[in-house]
């Protein structure tokens, strides 16, 4: 899997977004992007192939987790603390060899090993995991409002209505699971509404706290 991803490049992207049927820009693709996954190594060198791919992970889908978890966790004020994370225990991680990480097709090999005398049988060896999926399918298919914004707010120049509504029939009459993208698209449109049409001003203090006039 970790193989396959390392083609997961903008080119490979567009190829496999033709083929999903994927077809929701005005035009052709409206901007040029590059994957950070496609950056170059910074020069580092690597005693095994398969550490590398496990840097491109780290500095590429990793990070953005990282970033999504610090964003939802201080909307809400709430300090959050990922202990595997310390650098030094990262790098440590990157030195060890191939085997220690992945055993046949068991991952997290030495970290299953080290815990399986504190963990239940069910978690050190099970093999399914699943992280807390949304209900995303059913909120697409359910909501009005949600189809009022898909189908009919603008986000400047960049999405096809018509093809957005095409594709949230598509998703409601099961012949495809498109929630990830519209969910995509939903938030693109509500960021654009806010922070371009929306007029700000309205939200700003009409004169400062009284914080900043005591210079705090």
């Amino acid at each position: 899997m970790i193989f396959l991803r390392s083609f997961d490049s903008s080119g490979f992207n567009g190829i496999k977004n033709k083929v999903k049927g994927i077809d929701i820009f005005k035009g052709d693709a409206p901007f040029k992007f590059k994957y950070i996954k496609d950056a170059q190594d910074e020069g580092l060198e690597f005693d095994e192939a398969f550490n590398k791919h496990l840097h491109k992970q780290h500095i590429s889908g990793l990070v953005n987790l990282l970033h999504y978890g610090d964003a939802l966790s201080m909307a809400e004020s709430i300090e959050t603390r990922l202990p595997f994370m310390d650098y030094r225990l990262v790098e440590f991680a990157f030195r060890l060899p191939y085997d220690y990480k992945i055993r046949g097709i068991e991952g997290k090999y030495i970290q299953l090993k080290a815990m399986e005398s504190y963990l239940p049988d069910y978690i050190t060896k099970g093999t399914l995991k699943i992280g807390f999926a949304t209900p995303l399918d059913k909120l697409f298919s359910t909501s009005p409002d949600i189809e009022r914004i898909l189908t009919t707010q603008n986000c400047g120049e960049l999405f096809d209505n018509t093809k957005v509504s095409k594709m949230l029939e598509d998703h409601r009459k099961g012949k495809g699971d498109y929630s990830t993208i519209l969910f995509r698209i939903l938030n693109a449109k509500l960021w654009y509404k806010i922070f371009f049409e929306d007029d700000l001003s309205l939200r700003l203090p009409k004169q400062e706290p009284s914080f900043v006039k005591m210079g705090v």
